[in-house]
């Protein structure tokens, strides 16, 4: 890989993981709570059955929106399935 290309997939990744904690924060999630996802992102949740699969998709207004990668995806659904863990004592 390029180093140029390199450079892109950083910014990238920077950017997803600047959209994934405002995300989270207007969500009401706490900091410890977003630090946790944003490390532990690539990790494998114990008894979470199976492995996250890489995803992009469009965030925002209809016609305004911005195009996000799997670093976006891991942190959020990460933050998500431990709160609803917590939240259900499982």
């Amino acid at each position: 890989m390029a180093d140029t290309e390199r450079r892109f997939e950083q910014m990238i990744e920077r950017r997803d993981i600047k959209l994934a904690i405002n995300t989270l924060i207007g969500e009401g999630f706490t900091s410890h709570e977003i630090q946790d996802a944003v490390q532990n992102r690539l990790l494998r949740i114990g008894s979470w059955p199976g492995y996250y699969c890489s995803a992009s998709g469009t965030i925002g207004e209809p016609g305004e929106g911005t195009v996000i990668g799997p670093t976006y995806y891991l942190i959020i659904g990460r933050a998500r399935i431990l709160r609803g863990f917590r939240q259900t004592g499982y």
